[in-house]
């Protein structure tokens, strides 16, 4: 299982945060704002930082570069 981290800088990029009292998908909505950088931390965790915050996912190289090829061949 993989885990993920939002840091934003502050609550006003915060859109919508929906935990439902009872089952149900939680949803949690923001701004990231334009694009700054995307890059690996401490070589296991990646990092999509942009104008508003970042987000912070447990994915290492490896893992990545599983994944793009299937994004590119998806059309994703």
């Amino acid at each position: 299982m993989h885990a993920f981290s939002i840091e934003l800088k502050s609550k006003e990029f915060v859109k919508n945060i929906l935990i439902p009292d009872e089952g149900g998908k939680v949803v949690i909505e923001g701004y990231l704002g334009n694009l700054k950088s995307l890059k690996i931390v401490e070589e296991v965790m990646l990092e999509i930082e942009g104008d508003c915050g970042s987000i912070f996912l447990d994915f290492d190289e490896l893992e990545i570069a599983k994944l793009v090829p299937k994004m590119i061949v998806s059309g994703a």
